[in-house]
């Protein structure tokens, strides 16, 4: 069987950001949100980074938020689950060490959007590039310079 790759579009919500319908319904209350500083945005893109480097993902973006993060992935269909348990697993086991946070880091689901490599993928790239416009948050430079060690130009993907 040919194993198919494709991008992603992924977004992780961080744990109690975000509140479901299914919530409303049945009058869950939560915890407070885990909401992200400067400073844990800075911990967190570094946690990211080593992940990618230590399993050799291809990201093509990736960009953090207070409260979520948006990168894009190319990766085997059937091994973007696996791909992503293993980032949000990983990546909140280290930063629980780093930051003593009471509860896990994420949520536990998370969204994904196929992306073709054409137009939609330029504004998906854009989309996550702008993000913290979007939010009104402040620049963060040094995510921005770990960012660009983890991001690979779509010329180098071997489709």
């Amino acid at each position: 069987m040919e194993k198919i790759n494709s991008l992603y579009h992924i977004t992780c919500v961080t744990h109690n950001s975000r509140v479901s319908n299914r919530m409303k319904h049945y009058n869950i209350k939560t915890e407070a949100p885990v909401k992200l500083n400067q400073e844990q945005e800075i911990i967190l893109t570094r946690i990211f980074y080593e992940i990618v480097k230590e399993n050799q993902y291809t990201i093509l973006a990736y960009n953090v938020c207070c409260d979520h993060i948006h990168f894009i992935i190319f990766c085997e269909n059937e091994m973007l689950p696996q791909i992503i348990c293993k980032i949000k697993s990983v990546s909140s086991h280290r930063f629980k060490e780093l930051v003593k946070i009471p509860t896990t880091l994420w949520a536990q689901k998370f969204n994904r959007k196929i992306v073709d490599k054409d137009e939609r993928l330029t504004n998906a790239i854009n989309y996550i590039n702008n993000n913290r416009l979007k939010h009104d948050l402040p620049e963060n430079i040094e995510v921005e310079q770990i960012a660009s060690k983890i991001v690979i130009p779509i010329e180098k993907i071997v489709w």
